[in-house]
């Protein structure tokens, strides 16, 4: 049976053992209210086209589907507990930089739920870290992220720590 395209996160473990994944995988996560469902439906197609004109792109690419709030403030948590681990060992407070995510996105700022309405919402995370935000089904921008931010092909992926 073919493995879908858009996973739907089903618990805050699941959504966990992905977010640990990231630091091999390019995470483009579709954040939406359960009643108005995933942008699968629209973006279906261009994510299919990027899984499977991006070599191995399977390996290297996992694209989410996060209901919110049901797993909102468990994707924010993982991502301000990161912030806040590597924020200790530097000169950069570690508020500021769990509430930046160390790219300059504000992820305290970022409107989800009902204060977003069913406008889609898209971040990328890549090592742990946002690298990229599209609002709205902006096809061009998500595949420029993924272009930019998914992990190079290794002849030893085997080999890899």
């Amino acid at each position: 049976m073919k493995k879908p395209t858009v996973l739907p996160i089903e618990s805050v473990e699941e959504l966990t053992t992905y977010f640990d994944e990231s630091t091999r995988k390019l995470l483009i996560i579709d954040i939406h209210l359960s009643w108005s469902g995933s942008c699968e439906s629209t973006l279906g197609p261009t994510f299919n086209s990027i899984v499977l004109n991006t070599d191995r792109g399977d390996e290297r690419l996992a694209i989410l589907s996060v209901q919110v709030p049901k797993y909102w403030d468990a994707l924010r948590g993982l991502l301000l507990n990161r912030e806040d681990a590597d924020a200790a060992g530097s000169t950069t407070s570690a508020a500021a930089a769990a509430i930046t995510n160390g790219k300059g996105i504000d992820v305290n700022s970022l409107k989800v739920g009902h204060e977003r309405g069913c406008s889609p919402l898209f971040i990328a995370v890549r090592d742990q870290k946002i690298v990229g935000v599209v609002e709205g089904a902006d096809a061009p921008a998500l595949e420029k992220i993924v272009e930019e931010h998914i992990p190079k092909v290794s002849d030893d992926d085997d080999d890899e720590p």
